[in-house]
């Protein structure tokens, strides 16, 4: 029964299926064909429960559909953003490398610009300070000696003038055309140097270079002159005191001598006192001693002076007449030296004679003064045949004592004072023309034995070094004797200059270092002789002589 049951359904249901199927395959085309299922009026079916579960699959695959789409959307979103925010990073990373190549080529063009102002600043600042650098050309310099040879009746400063007005300040024709390397054995000379063809023109300053080149000449002239003369005069000072050792030891007439000595001195260092007294000067009225004394005729006290030893002025009149106006004084200080030489040539630079002796009665003062300072003629010597007796051996002993200690003290004063003494006193001292004179004759009218305004003393000259090495750190407007024409050397000096001047200044320190040796070495040795003389004192020698007769 159950089976027939469940066979009716079926039959039931395959008729169904068959009827609905004959419902789709032959329904006429006008008529539309029902699409919803009516399968809950079918009694004892289960198409409610088959629609539930289809609605519930169609309602999960609805969801799954729409989650798919909103991820699929999400997705694409974040696909695009993602999209557009590579392609923005990309834009902006090609952005910047675009900036930076356009930086790069804005630095290396600045760069470059900046270089060639460099260069032309360098080439300007070298131009006038530095005598010669490394782009300098022969054609410049073969400039500057045309120019020397066309020009040589003028004077070195004007040839310099000339130069920079022709050519250092004209921007037109200040260029020299410089032969291409690769033009030669191509073009001829006169293709560069008439129509300037395979050449390039080159910025020169012929006038700046001309001027520092004569200033280093002259530098260096100077210098040379002053070693000359330093060691000129050491040996002239070397010279006068063997020369009054020698007589000194040669002395036997002490009271003769002394006087002699001091009527000689008289003669030049006439005093007002003694001018007064009648005691010198009996050929000079009131106002031609007077005016001796003014322009250096006449010395008063120069023999005891060490003013006039030490620093000599243009006047001899300073303490004893001191009422001259200064025009007087300028027209005084004007004529007391020779001024031949420069006046014949005046192309010379004169160094201020500050310390050096003025006229030749200054030099005789001072070697009077040395004289009563030693005193060398205050003992006699003895005869030559007195001089191997015993029984003058002690005598003999403490006279070569005396006058080996007094010839160390005149070599020491004598270099002191050649230091002051002029090339042209030095030179009359040397030929012997001071030998057995008690004055020179000194005039307004002439320049004889008058010391060259170009003849300035060692000292002087090293005095002028020293300024000189001060000058380099200031411009030539501060400092006419600056090197540093047109340009601060501090703010902007250049490699090779330093090191020259560094070098210069190096030079000139040890050559004062030298000097204070020697001088320390001669005040070392007269402490030492000093010492000898007090160990050598009649004091001395008589306590030993007494402890060696055991009487203390």
């Amino acid at each position: 029964m159950k089976h027939f049951k469940k066979l009716s359904k079926l039959s039931l249901g395959a008729a169904f299926l068959l009827a609905s199927s004959s419902v789709f395959a032959y329904c006429p085309p006008i008529v539309p064909c029902t699409t919803t299922a009516q399968a809950s009026t079918i009694s004892g079916s289960n198409a409610d429960e088959e629609l539930i579960t289809f609605t519930q699959t169609i309602t999960t695959t609805t969801n799954e559909t729409a989650q798919a789409l909103v991820d699929m959307a999400t997705a694409n979103a974040s696909s695009l953003s993602t999209g557009a925010q590579t392609v923005v990073s990309a834009q902006a990373e090609l952005s910047q490398i675009e900036i930076n190549q356009k930086l790069k080529v804005e630095k290396a063009m600045a760069d470059r610009e900046m270089a060639h102002k460099s260069q032309m600043v360098e080439n300007a600042f070298r131009a006038n300070t530095a005598i010669v650098s490394s782009d300098d050309t022969k054609e410049e310099f073969q400039l500057i000696l045309d120019t020397l040879s066309s020009q040589s009746s003028k004077t070195v400063p004007e040839i310099i003038l000339l130069l920079k007005e022709t050519f250092d300040k004209d921007d037109e024709l200040g260029y020299v055309p410089v032969p291409i390397k690769a033009s030669e054995g191509v073009c001829d000379t006169s293709d560069t140097s008439e129509t300037g063809n395979c050449s390039i023109a080159k910025r020169i300053y012929p006038g700046q270079k001309l001027s520092a080149l004569f200033k280093q000449c002259s530098a260096n002239k100077r210098k040379l002159i002053e070693k000359e003369r330093q060691n000129k005069s050491r040996v002239a000072s070397a010279e006068v005191a063997e020369q009054e050792s020698k007589t000194a030891m040669e002395t036997t007439d002490v009271s003769g001598s002394v006087t002699r000595r001091m009527a000689s001195q008289q003669v030049l260092s006439c005093s007002p006192a003694q001018y007064k007294a009648g005691l010198c000067g009996d050929d000079l009225s009131a106002e031609d001693y007077q005016e001796s004394i003014v322009i250096g005729n006449i010395i008063p006290n120069g023999d005891v002076s060490a003013t006039n030893f030490n620093a000599p002025t243009a006047a001899s009149s300073h303490g004893y007449i001191d009422d001259l106006d200064d025009d007087v004084q300028d027209e005084v200080r004007a004529q007391s030296l020779d001024r031949d030489d420069l006046i014949d040539n005046p192309n010379q630079r004169a160094v201020d004679l500050v310390n050096t002796y003025r006229n030749a009665n200054q030099v005789k003062a001072s070697m009077d003064f040395i004289n009563n300072l030693v005193g060398a003629d205050l003992v006699p010597a003895l005869d030559a045949s007195d001089r191997r007796k015993a029984s003058n051996a002690e005598y003999q002993s403490r006279m070569m004592s005396r006058a080996s200690a007094l010839s160390m003290v005149r070599l020491a004063l004598n270099e002191s004072m050649f230091e002051r003494v002029g090339e042209k006193m030095r030179t009359m001292i040397e030929e012997g023309e001071f030998d057995g004179v008690d004055r020179f004759e000194i005039n307004t009218e002439s320049s004889d034995n008058k010391e060259s305004v170009l003849g300035a003393g060692p000292l002087d000259i090293l005095q002028d070094r020293v300024k000189q090495q001060a000058a380099t750190t200031q411009v030539s407007a501060q400092n006419g004797d600056s090197p540093n024409s047109g340009n601060d050397f501090v703010a902007d000096p250049s490699g090779a200059d330093a090191l020259e001047k560094v070098l210069a200044s190096v030079s000139l320190q040890n050559e004062m270092l030298m000097k204070e040796y020697l001088i320390t070495e001669q005040t070392l040795s007269l402490k030492a002789i000093s010492n000898a003389q007090y160990a050598n004192s009649p004091a001395v020698v008589s306590l030993m002589k007494e402890l060696r007769q055991g009487n203390k």
